[in-house]
């Protein structure tokens, strides 16, 4: 494999998910990065040949206003200097409607553009100029990258039908099952305090859960987001505030921590693309109880894990209370790391992605 030598990605230096594709691509070929933010560490100069960023305000990169999406456009001198400085035979622009944008002006051939989530499942839906805009686009792609099965059937919506799908798979070496004895059962998530994430629904089901259960226990909820005050509201109005604790934002590289300090892990997201965090939690041996929206479906195990609807909030209650058995636990241990080793390990994903750089020789 690897006809091709340079590839230049396009993607936010900060994100987890770039700096994995970056630092597994670079055993193979020769990566360079452009970036609209400032790196926060040195990590880019140790796995690439070339860094470069804009160092736009993030506020800014992450704005939802259509009129700031332009703000991207001034970035294009920038980067056609540095794709003539670093000739790459390969452009790869993560994240369609700002990276994506970028490669569009850039005019290079072959561009592999990778949808991530709410570049494709929500922002062609505010408007009809919103759809063109995405449009024009994905046009310029010589192939399309998609993140889940759920945002390839989205992509065909729109005619675009040839669409590989190749998801972010979780580092088997990094989330691992360990042996541990909770002195206290504990249930708990890593995402975002946003809307869109259901942290309030999982208040609700915990609260459902305790109405039943006869043992000690409590929810943990790592994260920080625009909803934290109102949810530390709910779980005073609930009466929850000794059984319920929010330890805030967590770094990346403590994520593995937190997964092993947890008995099942529940994701009650209203939208969600795909769910690295609920593989990653079943990496971890975890098992989940997840809505049973967008991309979830077919990132939970069906052995070990459940599906339920946002509103079945008694029975997502009552998954809890069968998890109490140590028993039933143990082997869901087994079973869910056993469905991310087969489904989505990362050098799979790795693989595939290589083999896409070859298909457009």
């Amino acid at each position: 494999m690897g006809d091709y030598k340079s590839i230049l990605i396009l993607a936010d230096v900060n994100s987890s998910h770039t700096k994995k594709w970056v630092s597994s691509l670079a055993r193979h070929y020769r990566i360079s990065l452009f970036s609209l933010s400032e790196s926060r560490d040195n990590w880019p100069d140790e796995m690439c040949t070339h860094f470069a960023s804009v160092q736009i305000a993030d506020e800014k990169a992450r704005s939802k206003n259509t009129a700031a999406k332009y703000i991207y456009l001034k970035a294009a001198r920038q980067l056609k200097k540095f794709a003539f400085k670093v000739q790459p035979d390969i452009v790869h622009a993560h994240y369609a409607t700002s990276y994506g944008m970028l490669a569009r002006k850039l005019s290079h051939n072959p561009t592999v553009i990778s949808v991530w989530g709410s570049d494709i499942m929500d922002f062609p839906k505010r408007s009809i100029v919103h759809k063109y805009f995405l449009k024009r686009i994905l046009n310029r792609a010589s192939i399309i990258c998609s993140t889940s099965k759920s945002m390839t059937q989205e992509l065909a919506k729109y005619g675009y039908k040839n669409t590989k799908t190749i998801p972010f798979g979780v580092d088997l070496t990094v989330f691992q099952s360990t042996l541990k004895a909770n002195p206290v059962f504990t249930i708990g998530t890593v995402k975002s305090l946003e809307k869109t994430y259901g942290i309030d629904l999982l208040i609700k089901v915990y609260h459902e859960y305790l109405k039943t259960s006869t043992i000690t226990s409590q929810l943990v909820i790592y994260g920080k987001g625009s909803q934290e005050d109102d949810l530390k509201n709910l779980v005073n109005e609930l009466n929850l505030t000794n059984n319920v604790k929010f330890m805030g934002f967590i770094p990346y590289a403590e994520v593995v921590k937190a997964y092993e300090s947890l008995d099942v892990y529940c994701a009650f997201s209203r939208r969600e693309s795909f769910g690295v965090s609920v593989l990653e939690a079943q990496a971890c041996g975890l098992p989940v109880v997840c809505s049973d929206v967008g991309g979830l479906p077919e990132v939970v195990d069906p052995e070990s894990g459940r599906l339920y609807s946002i509103d079945s909030i008694a029975n997502a209650s009552q998954r809890l209370l069968e998890l109490e058995d140590g028993e039933l636990r143990e082997k869901s241990r087994v079973d869910a790391r056993a469905f991310v080793k087969k489904q989505y390990a990362w050098q799979n994903s790795i693989i595939a992605m290589r083999k896409i750089y070859d298909s457009i020789a």
